[in-house]
């Protein structure tokens, strides 16, 4: 049986799934008959009370045996210089220290993300009274323990209900910045989480906008037509069965054509679509790639045509202008040069223009 305290920067419950926050429990000794005593809620809301003046952060307080959930104590950020809830790894702890030494019990009130700055005797007697003689001297000692002396009055209640357990501390422990490995662990976990989640997002979103890409070429490709004496218009197919469409404003001859270009924007790749006739067979290569001094050729098949002028072209592009060209066809690549087309696959092909 515990009272647990959550921490958090929003009240917007509706981003508490995503949002960070830190729970931590304070469990006093007590049986269900003492949780059942009357007024046992507000001596919750009060320790609660005590507690938001030592945190930065927002505070909820919940107990399941007295069906108290997330009951708001502090709806405000206090303004501190300090760090976020995420990066706060430090607690302000109140630590009391059972004199029953077969027990070993060592009830503990911790307070996430603690305001900076306050002054502390963090000595004191087993009754909760301060141990340094005659703190609190200044005026801002005295503010603070008029917080402070409440906070530890309404902890050590807590632990003094059960009338078996009268006395049972020698020692109080108040320390208002302790740090916590549990923290820094948790900040971890949720940095990889929200690293997992955009990761997550960004894949979602490029699938998103391939099918959209997809949905937006077969509306706008133009539809068969059965008349076999319809003249060929602009972007007309270099062979029977390419269907042209558009694509980014531009009338290419056919599908594959459409596809590759669309895996060059996907790769951030600029491209020319045919943009200059080559060597004397002027040979008008289907892409330019500026920025890697490379021409692709998209074939549905290679024709014996093909298989002359490209190496013809290729002979020119590495004479004149130290460039190469590729055939990109619907089941591999292939890199051609002067003499020969050396057969990639596809991975290969892209792998090759990096």
């Amino acid at each position: 049986m515990s009272i647990s305290f959550l921490f958090i920067e929003t009240a917007d419950k509706s981003l508490w799934k995503d949002a960070f926050k830190v729970v931590t429990y304070f469990r006093p000794p007590l049986t269900t008959e003492t949780w059942q005593r009357p007024g046992m809620k507000d001596k919750v809301i009060e320790l609660a009370q005590y507690a938001a003046y030592f945190t930065r952060a927002l505070l909820y307080v919940s107990c399941n045996e007295l069906k108290l959930k997330h009951f708001p104590i502090k709806t405000d950020l206090t303004e501190d210089t300090g760090n976020s809830l995420m990066w706060s790894h430090y607690y302000f702890v109140v630590r009391y220290e059972s004199s029953h030494y077969r027990r070993t019990f060592a009830p503990e009130l911790r307070i996430a993300c603690p305001v900076n700055n306050h002054p502390i005797c963090s000595s004191f007697t087993s009754n909760g009274l301060p141990a340094t003689a005659g703190w609190p001297h200044t005026e801002d000692e005295k503010g603070y323990w008029s917080h402070l002396q409440p906070l530890l009055n309404a902890t050590r209640e807590f632990l003094e209900l059960e009338t078996n357990m009268a006395e049972p501390y020698n020692g109080l422990q108040v320390d208002p910045q302790k740090y916590q490995k549990a923290a820094n662990t948790l900040t971890k976990k949720y940095l990889k989480a929200g690293q997992a989640k955009q990761r997550q997002q960004e894949k979602e979103e490029q699938k998103r906008k391939a099918h959209e890409e997809k949905l937006a070429l077969k509306q706008n490709a133009p539809q068969p037509t059965n008349s076999s004496t319809t003249e060929p218009v602009t972007g007309a197919g270099r062979r029977v069965g390419a269907v042209p469409g558009i694509f980014k404003g531009i009338m290419f001859r056919s599908q594959l054509e459409i596809r590759f270009a669309t895996q060059l924007e996907a790769k951030g790749i600029r491209w020319i679509y045919e943009g200059e006739r080559l060597s004397e067979g002027q040979y008008l290569v289907d892409f330019y790639l500026p920025d890697l001094h490379r021409w692709v050729e998209v074939k549905g098949r290679i024709e014996p045509r093909d298989d002359y002028l490209l190496k013809d072209v290729a002979a020119y592009l590495k004479r004149e202008r130290q460039e190469t060209v590729f055939v990109y066809t619907q089941s591999k690549a292939y890199s051609v040069s002067a003499t020969v087309f050396k057969e990639l696959t596809h991975k290969a092909f892209w792998e090759l223009l990096g």
